[in-house]
């Protein structure tokens, strides 16, 4: 379980870091009108990413 918690928990926090930074430089005055855009996509990839990531260590965890 402790385990799992720390996973969910780096999750978490590279999901806010990386909102933080992309939220922080990725806007329309650094990269012009596609910068929403590239933002979305960008945050859409890092969510499927780490879904990934947990899903993958939740397997290892939990798997036979």
């Amino acid at each position: 379980i402790f385990n799992i918690m720390a996973v969910l928990s780096m999750a978490i926090h590279a999901w806010i870091g990386l909102w933080a930074v992309l939220t922080d430089y990725v806007t329309v005055r650094t990269l012009g009108t596609k910068a929403t855009f590239i933002r979305i996509f960008l945050q859409l990839l890092m969510i499927a990413v780490t879904l990934v990531y947990v899903l993958w260590a939740i397997d290892i965890m939990w798997g036979i």
